[in-house]
């Protein structure tokens, strides 16, 4: 009589321990893929807050101090695809940077999983076009920009 066909638990086990081994490497470096991709959301967020200051600029010779003035909303969260999402759904918090009331720059905040983004963490650009970070790039901003 022939031995019936399949696989056996030695090989199985085998297999087993390599896929195991392929997602402990891969999948840090998949997380890490997908933050970098999503901070380009949060940089899509801030040119986006800049123009429409610089509009607003334009039309009424001043800087706003609202998101509401810009046509966002009070808060204006951004997800993966730099698109208005839900505060649950959001990559980014989009907050405009005051001092004495008077409009500095817009920062992106990272929100819900993009918190991860230790490396360069809150985005800012200033109304110059200054580009900083707070992370731990944060002498380094052109590694995040």
């Amino acid at each position: 009589m022939r031995g019936v066909g399949g696989f056996s638990l030695l090989e199985l086990l085998s297999v087993l321990a390599i896929a195991s081994v392929l997602m402990l490497v891969a999948l840090p470096a998949y997380r890490e893929m997908v933050v970098r991709a999503q901070r380009v959301a949060g940089k899509v967020a801030l040119m986006e807050v800049i123009n429409r200051q610089e509009r607003h600029l334009l039309n009424f010779k001043k800087y706003s101090t609202s998101m509401t003035e810009l046509g966002f909303g009070s808060d204006y969260y951004v997800g993966p695809t730099a698109d208005v999402a839900s505060e649950d759904d959001a990559v980014y918090r989009v907050e405009l940077a005051l001092e004495e009331g008077v409009f500095r720059a817009v920062r992106a905040v990272p929100w819900n999983a993009q918190r991860r983004d230790t490396d360069c963490g809150t985005l800012t650009l200033d109304r110059w076009g200054g580009r900083g970070v707070l992370g731990t790039f944060a002498t380094q901003p052109g590694r995040c920009w």
